[in-house]
């Protein structure tokens, strides 16, 4: 029998049929950022209320993650660390984004260099806290479809991923923690389920396919969408076998989808750690 336990509330199967180590993650950073000002959000600063810190200056600040300064700890650096239990974790980027993340993991010195996205970038050595994995650059994914929103990135993901799933998130997200995915992993394998091709939350109703699970074998129906040029995820789920999860009764993951979109929500978020 499968041992079962609970963390925070949140049921557990620590044999589950997916295996977390085989799951590969995929970061969404390829959007335009046009509510934030063209600033790359995955930059920003991880909002003090977010990782148990005291609460500190309320503008809106860039910066990167000194080993020694953990309260420089940028998004993007946290999606990383979160991830790294995945077998490969992969970046989806765009045009805007690219540069700046060429510069975090290819030119420690970059974070000087003025770039329209954001003023500063993160060293290079410091992208892996806790971990001494870093990321390869042909990990850094360009969309094959260019200028067709999340659906491309993820599209991208499914195609490089070396594992049969990957676990989808926005480079926005300043709460995702991998307790997440375990949720949604134990959901998706358990027993006597028929075989998914993938998992997505719902809050209130609201389907989040951008803090989903999917199955590489769903990637026909991505590309469909994208030649055809509806590029409303919606469309592409509907012709999938995805499970839906309600997470109204779970508070501690409900609050994990919240994302930043604009200043006035990381000043919100910096204040009152949610929305």
């Amino acid at each position: 029998m499968a041992e079962t336990g609970k963390k925070n509330g949140i049921h557990m199967n620590h044999h589950s049929l997916i295996n977390e180590m085989k799951t590969d993650g995929l970061i969404l950073a390829g959007g335009k950022n046009s509510r934030m000002g063209g600033q790359f959000k995955g930059n920003l600063i991880m909002p003090e209320s977010s990782n148990g810190r005291s609460q500190g200056k309320q503008e809106m600040q860039v910066g990167h993650l000194d080993a020694n300064h953990a309260a420089d700890e940028t998004i993007l650096t946290h999606l990383l660390k979160e991830f790294s239990v995945c077998s490969n974790t992969w970046i989806s980027c765009g045009s805007s984004s690219l540069p700046v993340i060429e510069s975090i993991l290819h030119h420690p010195g970059a974070e000087d260099t003025p770039r329209p996205e954001t003023q500063r970038s993160i060293p290079a050595d410091n992208l892996r806290p806790n971990t001494q994995r870093s990321i390869p650059a042909d990990h850094l994914l360009p969309d094959l479809y260019p200028g067709c929103g999340p659906m491309a990135g993820i599209h991208a993901g499914l195609l490089a991923s070396r594992s049969e799933w990957m676990a989808v998130c926005a480079c926005d997200m300043p709460f995702l923690t991998w307790e997440f995915y375990r949720h949604l992993i134990d959901r998706l394998s358990q027993p006597g389920t028929p075989p998914w091709d993938g998992i997505v939350p719902t809050l209130h109703g609201r389907k989040n396919p951008l803090a989903g699970i999917y199955h590489r074998r769903t990637i026909p129906a991505w590309e469909t969408c994208l030649q055809s040029g509806d590029y409303k995820i919606a469309l592409a789920l509907s012709r999938l076998h995805i499970r839906y999860i309600e997470l109204e009764d779970c508070p501690e993951l409900a609050h994990m989808l919240e994302n930043i979109n604009t200043p006035e929500d990381y000043q919100r978020v910096k204040r009152d750690g949610s929305f």
